[in-house]
């Protein structure tokens, strides 16, 4: 498994904060009530403006474990994190 960040990818595109309340329903049945405006106006384009960057990390080897417990899921998913969070301080001065 590779620890993967993408840099900028929040400022792609413009959210709108209209209908909040009507959002927040929809999120209660994990329905996505984001509203996104992308370059000209059009939601599936991203503004080409914003330079994205991407950067994948050292990979992380995962033994196999066919009955998986929360305490060995909880593991390496923090290992996860952990590696996602030194890939983002190697990189983040180098992104701004």
């Amino acid at each position: 498994m590779y620890p993967v960040y993408a840099f900028n990818e929040t400022i792609l595109f413009k959210t709108v904060n209209v209908f909040e309340k009507l959002r927040l329903i929809l999120n209660k049945f994990k329905i996505p009530g984001t509203i996104y405006i992308g370059y000209f106006g059009y939601p599936l384009a991203p503004n080409p403006n914003v330079e994205l960057k991407t950067v994948i990390g050292t990979g992380i080897r995962l033994p196999h474990i066919i009955n998986p417990t929360k305490e060995d899921i909880s593991f390496w998913h923090n290992e996860y994190k952990k590696s996602l969070n030194e890939l983002y301080k190697q990189h983040s001065t180098r992104n701004k």
